[in-house]
């Protein structure tokens, strides 16, 4: 495909320097050597294309001497070595020549120079598109790199806060000297290890979702009788994959900043697909107490650059606050 595309370029140019005056090779009756000839010239061509791009991979970025050197190079070496095979060994070692016997270098070399006219700058060429090929897959690896690390960044500031919460909550038992303290740390310690080392770019949703129920049990420990969640999850969610530690900060918003002891208004879970999303809707009455923190600021700001990061603009984070009623809904496509 590479000879085809450049001899649209070079060809013509290949095919006038052809059309001059210069001596045609004179090919034996014998076929058979008739197409070792045609191997070696083939073979020839290739070693123009093999040495121009050598040439500038090696020295194209360290030393342009030596570039020029290289190139020089390969407008003599190809020739003289299907000099050597045309017209020593060919006739050594079977008594025939491709061109005639008493042909000199130079009129050898002179004859084939035109080849290179067509092979040096293929060769020329092909580092150049293998050049801008590596520079823009460095340039994609760079900026996967470095979304990594934001993302890195983004979920190293929500886990410490998750952390000290939690840490709270068993401290009030331990203070109560409760006995589901023992519950509360085998909890939390399992969602610190899903928080902290969950190195996935996407896990299951039913993964999330059981660090969710398990965060739920943990508060309603701490709190005593807490009312309970209204949860409505649509069918087909087993399938889908969301990032990690996505969802669970909306959750510890609800018991940070959220009333959840009013039967009136039950904190509410909604978790539904459509139009090739899936949603995730969180509904919570604000405590009479709440007073926005920067923690909470941050939480909220982290999921929704975590989502621009992984997503673009595909996924959305959207919070609205109507009188005493807090509303947070996450739209990530299932379809990327």
């Amino acid at each position: 495909m590479w000879f085809f595309c450049t001899y649209i370029i070079f060809g013509p140019i290949l095919d006038f320097m052809r059309s001059l005056e210069v001596p045609s090779s004179d090919f034996g009756d014998s076929s058979l050597f008739s197409i070792l000839f045609i191997a070696n010239s083939m073979f020839c061509f290739f070693l123009f294309l093999l040495f121009a791009y050598l040439a500038f991979y090696t020295f194209f970025d360290r030393n342009k001497f030596l570039l020029i050197v290289s190139l020089f190079a390969t407008l003599i070496i190809p020739i003289a070595f299907r000099f050597l095979i045309d017209q020593k060994v060919a006739f050594w070692a079977f008594g025939v020549t491709n061109y005639f016997p008493h042909t000199t270098f130079k009129y050898y070399y002179s004859d084939n120079t035109y080849f290179a006219i067509y092979y040096i700058p293929s060769g020329i060429l092909y580092y150049f598109y293998r050049r801008i090929i590596a520079l823009q897959e460095a340039k994609l690896e760079e900026e996967k790199l470095r979304n990594e690390a934001e993302i890195a960044h983004l979920r190293s500031q929500i886990n410490p806060h998750f952390l000290f919460n939690s840490l709270n909550n068993i401290y009030s038992l331990a203070y109560d000297k409760s006995d589901k303290i023992l519950g509360a740390i085998e909890g939390l310690s399992e969602l610190l290890r899903y928080a902290l080392y969950e190195k996935s770019e996407k896990v299951p949703f039913k993964k999330e979702w059981n660090k969710i129920l398990q965060l739920i049990k943990i508060e309603h420990l701490r709190l005593g009788n807490p009312v309970e969640f209204k949860i409505e999850l649509a069918e087909g969610l087993d399938n889908i994959t969301i990032p990690p530690v996505i969802l669970l900060p909306l959750i510890e918003n609800v018991f940070k900043h959220g009333d959840v002891q009013t039967e009136k208004n039950p904190p509410q879970i909604k978790a539904w697909i459509e139009n090739d999303k899936f949603n995730f809707k969180m509904t919570n009455k604000l405590s009479s107490m709440n007073q926005k923190d920067n923690q909470h600021g941050i939480g909220l700001i982290n999921i929704k650059k975590r989502l621009e990061h992984i997503y673009d603009q595909q996924a959305s984070f959207v919070v609205q606050e109507k009188d005493d009623i807090f509303i947070s809904q996450i739209s990530i496509p299932i379809n990327d």
